[in-house]
């Protein structure tokens, strides 16, 4: 679970939230577990933490970005082709089963600005995702996710240029620091 609460206000964990969570958990007889961005929400006191995930940041005047024109085109929303490369995460043959991604998930941003970034036409070959946030120190941060190759296509660096425009987008827009 993933407890930030309203989008409005700051990321809070509350003792209510956290009953409930747990009530509807345990109806399912699953365990109680958090997702919680360390940046957004604390962990509840006196809760441990483990599987922590690492996080890879770069200062972006240490980053050299690609010359030449971009071939990467990057909108504010996913449009069906964006959402159907991301559904199947590449996979050849297609997964008709695989689950559609929730569009609510992929385009709530807190703060900040979002960009959807695709390589090829008509159909995109390669996606990404990029999220434009400011921290509490105030540091502008571009963070890159979703980020999906065709598997017919990869190998070749298609998703390593989509994610090089992704911290160009984030540049153009004030971000100093890049994550994946």
């Amino acid at each position: 679970a993933v407890p930030l609460g309203n989008s409005e206000g700051p990321a809070l964990v509350s003792a209510d939230a956290l009953h409930r969570i747990e009530a509807w958990m345990t109806e399912r007889g699953l365990p109680l577990r958090l997702l919680l961005p360390d940046r957004l929400a604390p962990p509840p006191s006196g809760w441990h933490t483990w599987g922590e995930t690492a996080v890879l940041g770069i200062d972006l005047d240490n980053f050299v970005l690609p010359r030449g024109p971009s071939m990467v085109r990057i909108a504010p929303a996913p449009d069906a082709a964006w959402l159907e490369l991301h559904r199947q995460r590449g996979a050849e043959p297609a997964d008709p089963d695989a689950a559609m991604p929730d569009l609510d998930v992929l385009t709530s941003e807190r703060g900040g600005e979002l960009g959807f970034a695709s390589l090829g036409v008509p159909q995109p070959i390669a996606i990404g995702r990029g999220a434009l946030t400011t921290a509490p120190d105030g540091l502008r941060w571009v963070g890159l996710t979703c980020v999906a190759t065709m598997a017919q296509h990869r190998r070749h660096g298609l998703a390593s240029l989509v994610c090089a425009e992704l911290i160009r987008w984030g540049r153009d827009r004030g971000a100093t620091h890049a994550y994946v």
